[in-house]
């Protein structure tokens, strides 16, 4: 029997990762096969099954804690911690500041104030940095990355 050969690779050509046939570098699938290149991928995707940073920074600047539900499978206790202070601790914090007018303490302005602007903001602010400093492997990789 007679082994096929494969032609080599021009200048201008790859092999594909799933067939080993060389193929154009500009390609986006493989002629052969038919599969997506590993080297050019289709606007605003990522590698497969991954996910993409910038989407996920966009969406924490946008969205605050809502962000992490892009990376849910990962991130879902940030999610409920941010869904606790911002659901929850404003109705606490209405409930503290009618007893603390009720035993006559009342000291610069209201708490639900501060909680209604201040809690969220700080939530925001963490769901952006948490966003920002995570490497790019953790979103292309992603729900791989551990």
């Amino acid at each position: 029997m007679a082994a096929t050969q494969k032609r080599p690779k021009g200048a201008d050509e790859v092999f594909c990762w799933s067939c080993g046939e060389p193929i154009k570098t500009q390609a986006l699938i493989c002629v052969h096969c038919g599969v997506l290149a590993r080297s050019k991928r289709l606007p605003g995707t990522t590698a497969a099954g991954g996910k993409s940073k910038t989407a996920a920074v966009l969406l924490a600047v946008f969205l605050s804690f809502w962000s992490w539900l892009y990376t849910v499978k990962l991130d879902c206790p940030k999610f409920l911690v941010g869904i606790i202070l911002n659901l929850v601790a404003f109705p606490m914090a209405l409930a503290v500041d009618a007893l603390a007018r009720e035993v006559g303490w009342r000291a610069g302005p209201p708490l639900p104030t501060i909680v209604l602007f201040g809690l969220p903001l700080a939530v925001w602010i963490w769901a952006i940095i948490d966003r920002a400093v995570r490497p790019p492997e953790y979103y292309s990789q992603y729900p791989d990355y551990r």
